[in-house]
């Protein structure tokens, strides 16, 4: 584009539209026909014939988009606000996510880890089951149960006392706090 704005628009006029066309026209007859071109010294019609240029063997479906992430502590890594489970051994790594039409596969440089959909099912993450079992083992590798996590997040005991905002949230008379208020 660079090419065209510096060589074909530069100090001509157009009187109307198809002016334009047909001033484009005849330059890009002379610049792809006619002129050798500065970079190769050949006229550019010349040279693509000779080069006998091959149609490229991949399709742009099957050509994936390549990304970095690092793989946070709950082992996914995250892409456009979606997130994509990994083995836990991964957590802190950067990875390279492939983006493909309609899967995801994650890689340790040329090391193929996993593979999602694109697209998850429930619109946020996708975490295949064998990942979400790592994040049960302890890092001695002995199975951490669900009932132990479960326990681990359960306060047993007196509810807290609720803060003094709510102790006298109500109004009362001031006999009745002075005898509930600690001095």
């Amino acid at each position: 584009m660079g090419f065209v704005k510096g060589n074909f628009f530069t100090g001509r006029r157009f009187r109307h539209l198809q002016d334009l066309k047909e001033q484009l026209e005849a330059w890009l007859m002379v610049v792809n026909n006619e002129r050798p071109s500065d970079a190769t010294g050949e006229v550019p019609a010349v040279r693509a014939r000779a080069e006998a240029l091959k149609p490229c063997p991949h399709k742009a479906e099957s050509y994936p988009f390549k990304t970095t992430a690092v793989v946070r502590p709950t082992a996914r890594v995250c892409h456009k606000g979606l997130e994509y489970s990994v083995p836990a051994e991964r957590i802190g790594q950067e990875v390279t996510l492939h983006l493909e039409e309609h899967s995801v596969g994650i890689y340790v440089g040329n090391r193929f880890l996993t593979r999602h959909p694109r697209c998850p099912e429930n619109g946020q993450s996708s975490v295949l089951a064998e990942h979400a079992e790592e994040l049960f083992v302890f890092p001695r590798g002995k199975p951490r149960s669900v009932e132990s996590v479960n326990a681990c997040t359960q306060f047993e005991g007196p509810d807290p006392a609720p803060p003094a905002a709510q102790q006298f949230s109500q109004p009362m008379h001031i006999t009745d706090f002075l005898t509930h208020a600690t001095l």
